[in-house]
Parts: structure tokens; C-alpha cells; sequence
């Protein structure tokens, strides 16, 4: 497949994600949606590099930092939700 092709896949997986971001419906979808975009920019990343292993190195470091951001964000979310104070990132209480 041409370099091309994976970055059209970037670019729509780039679109999901800040979608996710903006659309502010909980803090789990924020995080969802910026992983999303992170794995975006990993494929980009690999897709320019081609043959160098270089690419691949930097790709495997922003997995591992965005797992380990996931991972935090998610249990600030949990954390957050069990205290009730609840995971709406648009200032909503979530009761009608």
C-alpha cells in the first residue's frame, strides 16, 4: 500500500477523535477521542518514516506514553465519578 493510503487512514482516524474531543459528552470520550488522534499521529509517523527503523522506535515510545496517559486520565475519570461528582465535561450535573 502507498504512503498515501495510511495517511488518508491518519487523517479519518484524526477526524474521530477530535469529533470525540469537541463534543464534550463525558471525560471517557475525551479520552477516547485523544488517544484516538495519538494513534492517528503514530500511523502518520510510521507511514513517513518508511524503511527507517527510527519510525518505528518513535512509534513504539508514543504507544507506550499514550497507554500510560490513557491510564491515568481513565482513573482520574473513575476516581472522579465515584466521588459523584461525575465525568460530564460540559458543566451539566447529568440530572434533568
Amino acid at each position: 500500500m502507498p504512503a498515501e493510503a495510511y495517511l488518508a487512514v491518519a487523517a479519518v482516524l484524526f477526524g474521530v477523535g477530535l469529533t470525540g474531543v469537541i463534543a464534550q459528552g463525558s471525560a471517557i470520550s475525551a479520552l477516547v477521542g485523544t488517544q484516538l488522534m495519538l494513534d492517528a499521529a503514530i500511523l502518520a509517523a510510521v507511514a513517513t518514516a518508511g524503511a527507517a527503523p527510527e519510525g518505528e522506535l518513535v512509534a513504539v515510545a508514543f504507544i507506550i506514553a499514550g497507554a500510560v496517559g490513557l491510564a491515568i486520565g481513565l482513573a482520574v475519570a473513575i476516581d472522579v465519578t465515584r466521588r459523584g461528582l461525575g465525568p460530564e465535561t460540559d458543566g451539566s450535573s447529568g440530572e434533568a
